[in-house]
């Protein structure tokens, strides 16, 4: 079984790490899996760059066109020449992730999609809205989308072509043949109800992590190893790819420190992990430690067990590593209800899901938490059996491959 990745990078942020997962475990299962990337990060000489040379400065300035015309991904001459690498032609089945990063045009598809098998992992709904990777509120993606009230969301228009854009994925899609896997049954239910995506075969394949590298170590010794002198403090724990990401929603969770009283704040202590933390350290209303993004997992596990709580006050998400990652070294999490999260996190039992946008119910998460330590600790139990049970790798994996074995039992010998 040969199975073929191509993913924006292979190592940060949330799709490359789910990618990364995915790929080295299956590799330790003794398949023969490959990756092709925009970005190469790793050292893994199964994973190369999708193009270089004199084509990658081609690639650049097709995306650079496009992109400042608003035509998001329509030309990227490297994905139309897919067919004759030597990965593609030796691959059994070639899976998707982020295909949103300008280097691949999904208009590619329709060949690609004939030639080999095609799963298609989604990390978030842009591939079944007219731009965006998520919609919040709005449900134009339902009906043709056009009059976007997001432009500015990731991936950003300057100009609103969203309308042109979910009518060229329609077209495209109709030529195509995939399978889709959702890593949450909230974005399931989105593929269901889109009229892009709808007709093809889905299923929901929860991520799964390394419990081996994300598991609970002495909070005294994971803070000593840090270098953080607290032992007699809460830690409240928010990490992001880019902390100022507004979708994270790190300023909430600013507001309901704020709602703190002074003698609540005194025994608190805020851990900022992420691209930019260390420039919002100032004007923060408790005591805050900050660290730039880390892609050490190890270095992670640290810091997710030197914590007390995770925060994830996100405003519109999937099925986010983080939470898993933080709930397998025994950390509670307390969050907003968005995307799949609710699918983890158990509210009462291994954290708190509370309304998007009420600071007043997050705020009462964190409170609570910090302040009852026997219920954290029954947490803290809970949550580790549950990702073990539920959203390990072992468990990922066995669902991907028998996934995979069904699409090649079908294919005639």
């Amino acid at each position: 079984m040969r199975i073929l990745h191509i993913n924006e990078n292979d190592l940060t942020g949330g799709a490359a790490r789910s990618g990364l997962v995915i790929h080295t475990g299956l590799k330790s299962h003794g398949v023969d899996s490959r990756m092709l990337v925009r970005i190469k990060r790793t050292h893994d000489p199964d994973v190369q760059p999708i193009v270089s040379g004199y084509r990658w400065w081609i690639d650049r300035a097709c995306h650079f066109v496009c992109d400042h015309l608003s035509l998001q991904y329509l030309y990227c001459p490297s994905s139309f020449q897919l067919k004759d690498h030597p990965w593609v032609k030796e691959a059994d089945i070639i899976q998707l992730f982020n295909i949103h990063g300008s280097y691949f045009s999904y208009r590619a598809l329709p060949s690609l999609s004939h030639l080999k098998p095609v799963v298609w992992r989604l990390s978030d709904m842009w591939s079944f809205t007219g731009h965006c990777g998520y919609s919040y509120e709005c449900e134009r993606w339902k009906t043709g989308c056009g009059a976007c009230p997001h432009l500015s969301a990731f991936p950003p228009l300057y100009f609103d072509t969203s309308a042109l854009h979910w009518r060229l994925k329609k077209e495209v899609y109709a030529k195509s043949k995939m399978i889709i896997v959702t890593p949450s049954r909230w974005m399931h239910e989105k593929v269901k109800q889109s009229p892009l995506l709808s007709h093809f075969e889905s299923c929901t394949i929860p991520n799964g992590i390394d419990i081996e590298t994300f598991q609970a170590i002495d909070k005294l010794e994971a803070r000593r190893k840090l270098g953080i002198n607290a032992a007699d403090q809460k830690i409240i724990l928010f990490s992001a790819h880019f902390i100022h990401e507004k979708r994270k929603g790190f300023s909430y969770l600013i507001k309901a420190l704020e709602s703190f009283e002074q003698n609540e704040l005194s025994h608190l202590t805020l851990m900022v992990v992420g691209n930019g933390a260390k420039r919002q350290k100032k004007d923060l209303p408790c005591h805050t430690i900050t660290m730039e993004h880390i892609d050490d997992p190890r270095q992670m596990a640290l810091i997710y067990s030197a914590a007390d709580i995770f925060a994830l006050p996100t405003l519109a998400d999937n099925l986010p590593n983080a939470v898993l990652e933080s709930m397998a070294c025994g950390t509670p999490v307390v969050a907003f209800d968005s995307g799949g999260i609710a699918e983890v996190v158990k509210h009462g039992e291994t954290g708190y899901v509370v309304p998007v946008m009420d600071v007043t119910a997050l705020a009462k998460g964190i409170l609570t938490l910090a302040s009852q330590n026997s219920a954290r600790y029954q947490m803290a139990t809970k949550c580790r059996n549950q990702i073990k049970s539920e959203f390990s790798q072992t468990t990922q994996l066995n669902r991907f491959m028998d996934l995979y074995r069904s699409i090649l039992n079908k294919i005639p010998h």
